[in-house]
């Protein structure tokens, strides 16, 4: 017999990881369509590193939200796992276009927020290509292994009692 924590922790490892690797090959794609040509990238003004952030950052976390939402509900009317008491991610919205929005919003919100002021505190102007794809990769990984454990999360608890 297994144990419905391990099974919830293994749940949720294998959609961290399963989020980061497909957020880094969508974003590392996007980011190479994007400025693959380019010997040297800026990062400020409207074809800079900034402002690419906001679609390449809010359109894989919508996909995300909705595909791992929709992933999630399916296997849990195969093998339902057990979950204990309120969790701060059932503040997100119930509704699922709602809570995409949500997690798009809030995660391009402070990845531009934090790039920014990580670029103006080392006063970088330029970013070479290999720089661009580094960075905009880790930043996919990042999100895909923080934001999937919390989709995973919040899909548990919406189920009816």
């Amino acid at each position: 017999m297994s144990n419905p924590w391990i099974t919830y922790r293994k749940l949720l490892a294998r959609e961290a990881l399963v989020s980061a690797v497909i957020n880094v090959v969508l974003s590392g794609g996007i980011a190479w369509a994007r400025f693959g040509h380019q010997p040297r990238i800026p990062v400020w003004g409207t074809s800079g590193l900034l402002l690419d952030a906001v679609p390449s950052t809010a359109l894989p976390v919508l996909l995300m939200s909705v595909a791992l939402t929709l992933i999630v509900r399916q296997r849990l009317k195969q093998s339902p796992v057990m979950v204990d008491g309120p969790t701060l991610v059932t503040c997100l919205p119930k509704s699922l276009p709602m809570r995409a929005l949500a997690l798009a919003l809030l995660s391009t919100l402070l990845l531009v927020a934090i790039s920014g002021f990580v670029f103006t505190l080392f006063g970088t102007q330029w970013v070479s290509t290999i720089s661009t794809m580094t960075i905009k990769c880790v930043q996919a990984a990042v999100i895909g292994l923080i934001l999937g454990p919390i989709i995973v999360v919040r899909t548990l608890y919406e189920r009816p009692s």
